[in-house]
């Protein structure tokens, strides 16, 4: 049994082309998504936009790596039984769904400290350090 003989490697440029045509666009980058995500990528879901992307719109049930629900904070915390609303569809601070600050004022209206508990009973864990002037 004779062994394929293996085809020559593609061209770089075209070799980058075809690796785009499995990622599509994400948004801009003041935002917290990459310009090129792939396909297959962990979906991400403002809490607002819930009712319209809870179930992908591709005939599939689920997402193929799962999501996670972005929550304002703003939202959370005024919200009378937020927590029950979340769970009456599925999504759990700390499981599938995070508090997204967008602004640092929101982080600081909600005087949020490491360790402090959530309305949930869940620990809040503090951001990423930031190493930017306050």
């Amino acid at each position: 049994m004779t062994r394929a003989k293996r085809l020559p490697k593609l061209p770089n440029l075209v070799d980058r082309k075809l690796y785009k045509t499995g990622q599509t666009r994400g948004a801009t980058i003041q935002e917290i998504y990459q310009n090129r995500v792939l396909r297959n990528s962990t979906v991400l879901i403002p809490w607002n936009f819930w009712d319209a992307c809870k179930v992908p719109d591709d005939g599939t049930n689920e997402y193929e790596n799962g999501f996670i629900v972005l929550v304002d904070p703003d939202w959370y915390f005024t919200t009378p039984n937020a927590d029950s609303i979340l769970q009456e569809e599925g999504v759990e601070l700390g499981e599938n769904a995070v508090l997204y600050f967008q602004r640092r004022g929101q982080w600081e209206a909600w005087h949020l400290e490491e360790g402090s508990p959530l309305p949930n009973g869940k620990l809040a864990n503090a951001p990423l350090p930031c190493e930017c002037p306050r």
